[in-house]
């Protein structure tokens, strides 16, 4: 399974939300948003966080392989 870049740049846009204003939310640096948005995410976790702050399912953002 590999992360959706797409869909994450895509919800961001739908909420109106900068990567800056995510990573206030997240409690996250930009530079790790901007690892997320890349598609460098470590933990299933870090995932779901992810997920809830853009208001979709952690499934949402997977692809399969």
């Amino acid at each position: 399974m590999r992360i959706d870049t797409r869909r994450i740049q895509i919800r961001l846009a739908e909420l109106e939300m900068k990567q800056s204003d995510l990573a206030v939310k997240m409690g996250a640096t930009r530079a790790n948003i901007s690892r997320y948005v890349r598609g460098q995410i470590a933990t299933f976790r870090t995932l779901e966080r992810l997920a809830k702050f853009l208001k979709i399912s952690p499934l949402e953002l997977l692809i399969e392989d």
